[in-house]
C-alpha cells in the first residue's frame, strides 16, 4: 500500500508539471519594442524600419534610397560663371563724383554683375533712386547719358558682344533691356530685333531695344561712336 500511495504522488507531480510547461508555451510572445540609437535613429532622427517593412532592396536599419531627407540637406550646385559675387571698387567713383563737384548721397555702388575688363558701372543715392550711374575705367575713361565722349572705348572693349553690351547700355540710360526673348510683353513686338554691335574704320555701331519707365514703350537706340565724336540716336516702335 505505501508504495502504490507513493506512486501515485509521483504520477500526480509529473503531471502537473506537464500541464505547467504547457501554459508557458502557449503564452503569447512578450511584445517587442524598437528604440532608436543613442544619438536618434537616422536622419530623420526616427527608428529606422526593418525586416518586411524595410523598403525594397535597402538593408534593414539604413534609409531608403529615395528618402527625402537624402536629398533635402544636399549642398547647392556651385555658382556659375558670371554669377560669383564681387567686391564692389567704388574709390574711383567716389573720387571721380568730387572731380564733378559732387558729394556721394548715401553709399556708393558697383553693379559688379555687369563689370567688363577695367570698367566698371556706378551709381549712389538711396535705395530705389539711384543718381549719376556712370561707366568708368582705369584709364580715366567715363561714360554716363550726358557724358558720350568716352563710348568709342567702351563699346570697343575686349570680348564685348551685343548681348553683353545691351543692358550695359540700358543701364547707363535708366532703362529695360528689350530682345526677341521678351518681347512679347511689349507693344509693336514684331519689330524688336536682337542687338548688334560692328566695328568697321574706327567707328563702332551698338543697336538695341530698350524700354523707359513710365511709359515702357519700346525704343530703339543706335549708338554711332568714333575717338572723337558720338552720336545716338532714339526710335519709337510705332514710328518705324
Amino acid at each position: 500500500m505505501r508504495r502504490a500511495a507513493i506512486t501515485l504522488v509521483s504520477a500526480l507531480a509529473l503531471a502537473a508539471c506537464t500541464k505547467a510547461q504547457g501554459n508557458r508555451d502557449d503564452a503569447p510572445p512578450a511584445p517587442r519594442t524598437t528604440e532608436p540609437p543613442a544619438g536618434g535613429g537616422g536622419a530623420t532622427g526616427a527608428p529606422q524600419a526593418d525586416g518586411p517593412d524595410a523598403p525594397e532592396g535597402d538593408e534593414p536599419g539604413k534609409p531608403a534610397k529615395d528618402d527625402a531627407s537624402m536629398t533635402a540637406h544636399q549642398p547647392p550646385p556651385p555658382p556659375r560663371r558670371g554669377q560669383m559675387s564681387a567686391t564692389p571698387d567704388t574709390e574711383r567713383y567716389v573720387a571721380w563724383l568730387k572731380g564733378q563737384g559732387k558729394s556721394v548721397n548715401g553709399a556708393a555702388d558697383e553693379q559688379t554683375h555687369l563689370r567688363l575688363g577695367d570698367w566698371g558701372f556706378f551709381h549712389h543715392g538711396p535705395a530705389g533712386a539711384p543718381l549719376d550711374r556712370a561707366a568708368l575705367d582705369k584709364s580715366g575713361h567715363a561714360v554716363t547719358a550726358a557724358d558720350t565722349s568716352a563710348w568709342h572705348a567702351l563699346l570697343s572693349t575686349a570680348g564685348l558682344d551685343a548681348a553683353a553690351a545691351l543692358p550695359r547700355v540700358a543701364f547707363l540710360f535708366r532703362a529695360a533691356t528689350i530682345d526677341p526673348s521678351n518681347a512679347a510683353k511689349f507693344e509693336h513686338a514684331k519689330k524688336i530685333t536682337a542687338p548688334t554691335l560692328t566695328a568697321s574704320g574706327g567707328t563702332v555701331t551698338f543697336q538695341g531695344w530698350v524700354a523707359y519707365p513710365p511709359s515702357m514703350e519700346p525704343m530703339r537706340i543706335t549708338i554711332t561712336a568714333t575717338a572723337a565724336k558720338t552720336t545716338i540716336t532714339h526710335e519709337s516702335a510705332g514710328t518705324l
